[in-house]
């Protein structure tokens, strides 16, 4: 008689079990306590999203295409869900989906289930992995994309090198970058991998992997670059697909991002992105998490040097996290939503070293080292979800009530100059299109570039901007510092638009928008469509220094500071 198969075992049940738990635990709990409170990106992708207008992004060009055809699909079988709502379900079945790459990784590595589960709790409870879950966010699709695949050039070697593997990695690799363009620092540790292979044979598979991949991302490109309106020649389309690059802000890919300070930046946005911590403590969060990468650094140097074990994936790795963060020190080292891809080579780097640790104790020392782990994350979750993750969940936000009350308080046809967080507040939930982001126009002003199509100020409108983007002290760079002291022929130049000055013979300044500071919020100043009198440049600046003490409770003369300062010039 033929021996009749045996069942799944004991182990491989309990490995399904624990699949199956941290794919539906993960799910309803980042959509139990998802994100109320979205940043400004996340509501201007949820507006072209929700209109249908200006779908592509060239630095994550699919996200918002993708997100719109589930959208589309979910109203026409009679849905009413919103936006929103469908794009954190499509974040967080992303985010399951490098969950359980963790887990599969982990475990495979340290052969232990347990440690395994442990590093998928882990990186579900890192606070920038779960807030970025559940907002209309592209960095979490785009590392779940980089997590699968890294599971399977780790787990399925052998299949990766076959045709539907090279398929599967290949458009996953695209898809990456359809999310976010920097996925293409990707290549770089998964060529390694793939290259590292002793069999000779087999190293055709990444130029297969990487010609497949370039050629969908490339023809991705040019059809969204078609689908615009604009000229089509070849500068235009290498423009569009650059577009951040001539973005004005003066902080994003500058050479003086390449500093001690930035390096500084770049390590406290990682750390950020682990626990939360208050502001006094960025400093030694900073230094902390700079001391545990250097020692992981020299921990698998020497790992390396003495060929350990999983040497290969020490160095993919590196090579995954290192070029990101290089990038990532010249483009924007404050942005720390941008480290979240940046959260899984650091883990795997940190499991295989406590590995090495822990293949060297006894039974007794690794259960005392497992519950070391446990408690570490019941701490870091406890603190994350009660300082980070219950604030978002539980309201929009002060910039959603900064809005709304902007909203009840200022004339429908108004022009609100704010911030851009708030701006885009106000077109998402009041569709007020008007809002603008008032850095912008300063920023044209200081740099004498011709201000954005919308930026044109109508007679017939009121304007609303808070003083805080008037005052002559206000920086509106971290990097290149524009103010109205170091520019200050720009700063008046910026003061006359919105004013609307008029000059008499002698170029004295006779008329400009009345105005009044009102307390609305964080404060603001509505100018009038009727012009006022005044007798001078100074009167006005002394007018505004006088309303905002009596109105806002600020002694401070913003403007008489300056002037007196640049009295000779411009308009008397």
């Amino acid at each position: 008689m033929k021996q009749l198969n045996a069942g799944p075992s004991r182990p491989e049940i309990f490995r399904w079990l624990v699949i199956l738990f941290l794919a539906v635990g993960s799910f309803f709990l980042l959509y139990g306590f998802r994100a109320a409170a979205q940043t400004g990106d996340s509501l201007n992708y949820a507006q072209s999203i929700k209109t249908g207008s200006d779908l592509f992004h060239p630095h994550h060009l699919l996200f918002n295409p993708i997100i719109r055809f589930l959208f589309v699909l979910v109203s026409h079988l009679g849905g009413t869900i919103d936006v929103i709502t469908v794009a954190q379900i499509h974040n967080i079945l992303w985010a399951v989906a490098a969950i359980l790459a963790m887990f599969l990784v982990v475990r495979h590595l340290m052969k232990s289930v347990c440690w395994g589960a442990v590093a998928a709790v882990l990186l579900l409870l890192t606070k920038g992995f779960w807030a970025y879950s559940t907002q209309v966010q592209v960095y979490v699709p785009a590392t779940g994309c980089l997590a699968i695949i890294t599971a399977f050039l780790i787990l399925r070697d052998k299949f990766v090198r076959t045709f539907p593997g090279v398929l599967m990695v290949s458009l996953l690799f695209s898809l990456s970058i359809f999310y976010h363009q920097a996925s293409i620092f990707f290549a770089l540790p998964m060529g390694f991998l793939l290259m590292a292979d002793e069999n000779r044979r087999d190293r055709k598979t990444l130029p297969i992997i990487l010609s497949l991949s370039g050629c969908i991302v490339l023809l991705a490109y040019v059809l969204a670059f078609l689908s615009i309106a604009g000229g089509k020649t070849l500068s235009a389309f290498i423009r569009f697909c650059l577009s951040y690059v001539f973005y004005p802000n003066p902080d994003w890919g500058t050479l003086k991002n390449l500093s001690l300070k930035g390096v500084g930046h770049v390590v406290l946005s990682q750390a950020k992105n682990f626990i939360f911590f208050p502001r006094e403590w960025y400093v030694p969060a900073a230094a902390g998490l700079a001391a545990c990468l250097s020692g992981l650094g020299v921990w698998h140097a020497l790992q390396i040097l003495k060929k350990a074990n999983y040497a290969k994936i020490r160095i993919f790795s590196w090579l995954w996290l290192l070029p990101v963060l290089v990038f990532l020190l010249w483009y924007e080292p404050g942005a720390y939503e941008l480290m979240i891809v940046t959260i899984l080579p650091i883990q795997l780097l940190l499991f295989i070293a406590l590995n090495d640790v822990r293949t060297a104790m006894k039974s007794s020392a690794r259960r005392v080292m497992a519950g070391a782990g446990v408690l570490f994350i019941l701490v870091l979750g406890g603190v994350n979800f009660r300082r980070a993750i219950l604030p978002v969940h539980g309201s929009r936000g002060p910039d959603y009530d900064e809005a709304k009350l902007l909203n009840m308080g200022t004339p429908q046809d108004a022009m609100i100059f704010s911030s851009w967080y708030v701006q885009q507040h106000l077109r998402y939930y009041f569709q007020r299109e008007r809002a603008l982001e008032a850095d912008i126009a300063l920023f044209c002003f200081y740099r004498s570039l011709p201000l954005p199509e919308d930026y044109g100020v109508d007679r017939t409108r009121p304007i609303v901007i808070s003083p805080a983007f008037l005052y002559p002290e206000a920086e509106i760079s971290r990097v290149v510092l524009l103010d109205g002291y170091r520019n200050p022929a720009e700063w008046l130049r910026f003061l006359a638009w919105l004013f609307q000055f008029q000059y008499d013979s002698e170029h004295r300044l006779v008329s400009c928008r009345s105005f009044e500071v009102v307390n609305l919020g964080l404060g603001y100043i509505s100018l009038s469509p009727v012009r006022m009198t005044v007798g001078g440049l100074g009167e006005l600046l002394a007018e505004l220094d006088s309303q905002i003490r009596l109105r806002l409770s600020d002694p401070v003369p913003h403007f008489m500071k300056w002037y007196q300062k640049n009295s000779g010039l411009g308009p008397k």
